[in-house]
């Protein structure tokens, strides 16, 4: 079967080799599926794993300590402590990343959220507690905490990516050669990705108007007990895997389309296989009230409280700005908002005045054009406290794509495909690209982050936007913009 590729797990160059037919092939598919269900599970059910981790861990703490039932304890003392341990330790492994599905699939990023979650989750309660004088918990109950919840979480998540990788999900691609290729190395560029997949075989669809040939790849389908379909987003290429006879159909898979399944792992839209309809999609929740008003008032809420919080804070950077360059402290500029309407941005000040003389250019990582103090300020968040005000006047959100110049939107809609979608929500202090991608200043780095703002279009909501708020913070610790 020369037009039929099947591929080993291990290696990203395919052999032209019949599918191998597998003893128990049926339960090897069903361990594989549930293994990947069980890691695609959604955020809540992780989050209320550990929180009954976290539970766990701190009662058994509190039980082994040579003071469990003594007097000297509060009625109801332990019953706060739990409840900020268990809400603390799944907030804290959301920030750092760690529900995200790529991040199941490698034992990096699965030990290091073992390890930091629980110690940053007790460190924030500690803080919390040091404003309540009678609530003190003592070293041993703390210490014995950490090395169970530590150890519970590093337990759970080694025996479901070592099931993962045990029983491989098998993949089939039905679609042409280049976006075939293009899916086998997303997949393999991930850090312990490939062990957990396998694809089984490439098939060009055209081949599947043979009735020989599509009779040839049904009989591998079942016989290599493929888990799941990949359909590249094509209309002719959907119509043909779908339409009889319907082997294909019976074969116990899941069917996907390409940008789906991307979707579903790297959480980005793929500009270059989808088109208008695939999108939308199952539909956007823009305008809905049930969806803006929440929002709005998360927005109003965060800007108040942090306005009120960073004053000391803005006075401090205002002062600095002013004593080492000349110029003003605030920088306005236009920038374009929702649904296209421009608005006046306010930031502090990290340029030298002249930094445009020569015309309007894009900002580059270590711009010879900061201040002294600019490249601080940028690389720690803080030029864009003043934004917080755009915030309160509802020109911007606290979570959405970054508003950019009309200048460069106007080249940017030229260039990229959709590129005029991202306001129909509006512009964020922060957002989904902002976390997930680098700092970039170039049409490719636009594309690429257009790919996640299309992703927290189509999946806009207020749970969506705490999470990244949450996860805003430890960017900010990174330094990234």
């Amino acid at each position: 079967m020369s037009n039929i590729e099947t591929l080993p797990a291990d290696s990203a160059a395919p052999v032209m080799l019949f599918a191998p037919v597998r003893p128990n092939s049926a339960r090897s598919g069903l361990l594989s599926r549930l293994a990947h269900g069980v890691i695609a599970s959604p955020i809540w059910v992780w989050f209320v794993l550990d929180g009954l981790i976290a539970l766990a861990a701190i009662h058994t703490a509190h039980c082994a300590s040579p003071w469990f039932g003594s007097s000297r304890f509060p009625s109801g003392y332990f019953v706060f402590v739990y409840a900020a341990f268990a809400l603390l330790l799944p907030l804290t492994t959301y920030a750092l990343g760690s529900y995200e599905r790529t991040a199941f699939y490698s034992r990096l990023r699965a030990a290091g959220a073992c390890l930091i979650a629980p110690v940053l989750a007790l460190g924030i309660m500690t803080v919390l507690l040091a404003w309540l004088p009678y609530l003190q918990v003592g070293r041993y109950i703390m210490l014995t905490t950490l090395i169970l919840a530590c150890c519970s979480m590093g337990l759970v998540r080694l025996i479901v990516v070592s099931w993962a990788r045990q029983s491989k999900l098998r993949v089939a691609f039905f679609g042409t050669e280049a976006n075939f290729r293009r899916t086998q190395s997303e997949i393999f560029a991930r850090s312990g990705m490939a062990g957990c997949f396998e694809l089984i075989l490439h098939v060009q669809p055209e081949r599947l108007l043979n009735q020989s040939e599509r009779l040839e790849v049904e009989n591998v389908i079942r016989e290599a007990a493929v888990d799941k379909i990949i359909v590249e987003d094509d209309t002719a290429t959907i119509e043909t895997v779908l339409s009889r006879p319907l082997g294909i159909l019976t074969a116990s898979c899941f069917l996907r389309t390409q940008s789906d399944f991307h979707e579903s792992l790297f959480g980005e839209v793929l500009l270059d296989s989808v088109d208008y309809r695939a999108l939308l999609g199952g539909g956007w929740a823009l305008g809905r009230p049930s969806v803006e008003l929440p929002k709005r008032l998360f927005d109003v809420m965060v800007a108040l409280t942090g306005l009120l919080i960073a004053a000391p804070v803005m006075l401090i950077v205002a002062v600095l700005v002013k004593l080492t360059s000349r110029g003003p402290v605030f920088y306005t500029q236009s920038r374009v908002g929702r649904f296209d309407v421009p608005f006046t941005i306010y930031k502090f000040r990290t340029m030298r005045t002249d930094a445009e003389a020569n015309g309007v250019v894009w900002a580059k990582k270590n711009d010879n054009r900061t201040t002294p103090i600019g490249a601080l300020l940028r690389k720690s968040r803080l030029d864009e406290l003043p934004q917080l005000w755009n915030i309160l006047r509802g020109q911007m959100s606290f979570v959405g794509p970054r508003p950019e110049r009309p200048e460069f939107v106007a080249m940017l809609e030229k260039d990229i495909p959709f590129y005029h979608l991202r306001h129909l929500i509006p512009p964020g202090l922060t957002g989904w690209a902002q976390i997930k991608y680098r700092y970039g200043a170039s049409v490719e780095d636009s594309k690429k982050k257009l790919s996640y703002d299309l992703y927290y279009v189509k999946n806009f909501g207020v749970l969506f936007d705490f999470g990244i708020f949450l996860r805003t913070f430890l960017a900010m610790a990174k330094g990234a913009r």
